[in-house]
Parts: structure tokens; C-alpha cells; sequence
């Protein structure tokens, strides 16, 4: 049955909906770990970045192939030297043919993360981050003849360490190693396929440890710009949900980071390759972009404040949303960017299909007379 079939233990985080929007070696191009591998002594920094993640997995009676696109968008303000917090969004595409039943998985689905970024001392970057998603998922089985659709739901958790080395007085070079513990849980609602088949609830669970290796070497050739290529090699180590039963994997990429002092401007790339899983491979493209700036006048006077903000609310109805965005306050002028997502419906009867739907974005501005 295809309830049967859950990518968060079958595909591991790529398809969890985590995969590069919200988790990856620490100093890559991915998510999170791809923003704190970019630095920017502005105090505000916005960011975006898009993955493609191909697998292929020919165990027996579990085959299948496909790809996950994923996107993410975040922004963070730096409130001291040693500390930056922010907030991001995500969005994932999983797109994925089962073979082992001729049929096909869709999973589309969202997060929200709030996270942190320590710097204790001036080599040393701890990471932490918390997250919520979502998923609609469309499946198919026996050449599309039976259909069904579900929702999911995932929270998820990660801490990273990473030390900056420079082996060398004499050449730009760093070794940096580095750990992270990942923790994810998922659930797929109970539905009823086209055959009115019942198909059961499934939860699974992710654990895992991954140390990893970069060498990176900097190369100026301006007084502002510079230009770091870097490989890295790293180990993940399930605790739990094994793919194919295998604990163990190895990981192996290498990329090129970009830094502009004088725009504030950052971009990463990056290419990945999973390997050491029985019948199974994996390989990533990602890329971030980061832009630093400061809300200032020409003359360096403060013109506003940005406000991230994440919060939980009813609205009218009584449903309970989930809400993050930005808030900008100039003078008597206050505007709001905000999304919100229904996370629970109230037991009424006011248009509950539409409303258990709502992800709506919404802008607010006000000014007291």
C-alpha cells in the first residue's frame, strides 16, 4: 500500500522536506549552513537560495527515482558582534516515481525556521535552529489506476559546531572541522485512496550525526573582493530510519564562496555527492546569495528599524495560525510583511475545507494621525 511508502525513512532528509533548504554540511552552500558560511559585517542580511537533489534507490521492493527542488528565503539581524538570529522560509518540490509499485509519490510542502548563529570567540560558529513544516502529498500506484492525497506535518531541530584552523602564516589557507545533530519528526495523516482502501497514519524519525572536513583557500584579487574555493568530505550516521538499513554514508563536494565588502554582497555554490548506501545514490546543486546592508542615511543616521517576528494567533474564526514576517517602523509610519499558515481549524462550520487551506501573505501599513 502506498501508506506504506514514507520518504522521511526512505529517502532520509532530501525528501523530508530538511534536505538543502534547511539542513547540510556545515559551511556549504545549503540553507542555514550555507547563510553562516557567508559573512557580512552589516547589521541586517537577507538571503535566498535553490537546490536540486537527484536520488536513486534500487533496493529491492522499495525501488524508486526522482528529484526535490527546494528554495528558501531568510533574513537576520545582528545584535552584537558574538550573536545573529533570524528567521527562514522554505519551500520543497519532491517529485519521485515508485517503482516497486508503478506508481509515483508528490510532496510539496513549507517550513519555517528560526534560528541562531553564536561566534563565542572569533573562529569558533555555533548554529542553532528549530523548525515547523508542512506537506500536501499526492500518490499513485498500479499505473495511476489508484489514487490518493495526504497532508503531513514534520518538526525539526539542528545544532552545528564548526572551528576555523589556518595551518599556514604564509598562505590563505583553512581546515575547518566540524559536527551537527540533527533531530526530525514526521507524520502522515490516515486517508482513503480512490478504492476507499483505508491507509493508516505512519510517523517517523530522524536522528543523525554528521562531522565533516572543509579545506577552503582565499584568493583576493581585490582589496574588497574574495574569492574562496573549497572542498569537503563528511560522515552521516543514522541513529534511526536507516536508509536500506545502512547507518553509515560518506559525503563529498566542494564549491566556490564569493565576498564583495564594498556591496554587502555574498553568493556560494555548491555541488554535492551522497555515497555508501547500498542501492542508493544522492547528489545536490545549491546555491545561496546573501546581501548585508544598514538602515542609514547617506550621513549615517538610523532610518527605521526591521523587527523579524514569529508568533503564534487565532484569528476570528478561532483557528489557530502560525505567523512570521518582517516589521519596518519609521517615525509614525508602521507596515508589517507577513505569512501565516492554518494550523488547526475550529470546530465550526464558516467555510472550514477553505480555511484548513489558507497560507496567505499579507501587508499592513498604518499611520497615527
Amino acid at each position: 500500500m502506498m501508506g506504506s511508502f514514507d520518504t522521511s525513512s526512505a529517502n532520509g532528509l532530501g525528501a523530508l522536506g530538511l534536505g538543502p533548504t534547511d539542513e547540510g554540511q556545515p559551511g556549504g552552500a545549503g540553507g542555514v549552513d550555507g547563510r553562516t558560511a557567508l559573512d557580512t559585517t552589516s547589521p541586517f542580511a537577507i538571503w535566498g537560495n535553490g537546490s536540486f537533489t537527484s536520488v536513486d534507490n534500487d533496493f529491492a521492493n522499495s525501488a524508486y527515482d526522482g528529484d526535490v527542488w527546494a528554495y528558501n528565503i531568510g533574513m537576520d539581524y545582528r545584535f552584537a558582534e558574538t550573536l545573529t538570529a533570524g528567521v527562514s522560509i522554505g519551500y520543497s518540490d519532491s517529485d519521485l516515481t515508485t517503482a516497486f509499485n508503478n506508481g509515483s509519490y508528490r510532496e510539496k510542502g513549507w517550513t519555517l525556521s528560526p534560528y541562531a548563529i553564536y561566534r563565542p570567540v572569533e573562529d569558533l560558529t555555533l548554529v542553532g535552529a528549530l523548525g515547523y513544516g508542512t506537506g500536501d502529498i499526492d500518490v499513485t500506484r498500479s499505473n495511476n489506476a489508484v489514487i490518493g492525497d495526504t497532508d503531513s506535518e514534520m518538526w525539526f531541530a539542528s545544532l552545528s559546531a564548526a572551528y576555523r584552523m589556518y595551518p599556514s602564516d604564509t598562505m590563505p589557507l583553512s581546515l575547518t572541522p566540524s559536527v551537527e545533530l540533527v533531530a526530525a519528526q514526521k507524520t502522515v495523516d490516515a486517508y482513503r485512496d480512490s478504492t476507499s482502501a483505508s491507509i493508516a497514519s505512519t510517523r517517523s524519525n530522524t536522528r543523525q550525526l554528521k562531522p565533516a572536513l572543509e579545506l577552503a583557500y582565499a584568493i583576493r584579487p581585490s582589496d574588497s573582493l574574495t574569492v574562496t574555493p573549497f572542498l569537503e568530505s563528511g560522515l552521516v550516521h543514522d541513529f534511526t530510519d536507516a536508509i536500506n538499513g545502512d547507518k553509515t554514508a560518506f559525503s563529498f563536494g566542494g564549491g566556490l564562496r564569493l565576498s564583495d565588502r564594498e556591496t554587502g554582497l555574498n553568493a556560494a555554490m555548491e555541488g554535492n555527492y551522497l555515497a555508501g548506501r547500498t542501492d542508493y545514490g544522492e547528489y545536490t546543486l545549491s546555491g545561496t546569495v546573501l546581501y548585508g546592508f544598514a538602515l542609514s542615511d547617506d550621513e549615517g543616521r538610523p532610518m527605521g528599524t526591521v523587527k523579524p517576528f514569529l508568533s503564534a494567533d487565532l484569528n476570528e474564526y478561532g483557528d489557530q495560525l502560525i505567523r512570521t514576517g518582517l516589521g519596518f517602523d519609521h517615525g509614525r509610519l508602521s507596515s508589517e510583511l507577513a505569512f501565516s499558515r492554518t494550523l488547526s481549524v475550529a470546530d465550526t462550520e464558516l467555510d472550514q475545507e477553505y480555511r484548513a487551506e489558507a497560507s496567505i501573505v499579507t501587508i499592513r501599513m498604518s499611520m497615527p494621525f
